[in-house]
């Protein structure tokens, strides 16, 4: 007899601080000085789209990050997957 497991997806959004090349995790605060840069689905919702993944890559912004590590703050413009 098969047994079912439940799967988990974990999605993480990564990059380099422009400032001191930190590598952040936009989907943990702990790299983003406490703010959570997702409320209301705000990074899933451009990261994952409902229309073409390419033009809505382009269209990715997240504004006024702040590093945890040297507290440089930078916007984040595109993504690539």
């Amino acid at each position: 007899m098969n047994k079912n497991v439940t799967a988990s997806l974990e999605i993480s959004v990564w990059l380099n601080c422009p400032h001191c090349d930190f590598y952040i995790n936009l989907m943990d605060e702990s790299d983003t000085n406490g703010r959570y840069h997702n409320e209301d689905g705000h990074i899933l919702k451009q990261a994952c789209p409902n229309e073409v993944w390419m033009d809505a890559h382009e269209k990715f912004h997240v504004e006024d990050v702040e590093c945890s590590q040297c507290k440089g703050v930078f916007d984040v413009k595109e993504l690539e997957w």
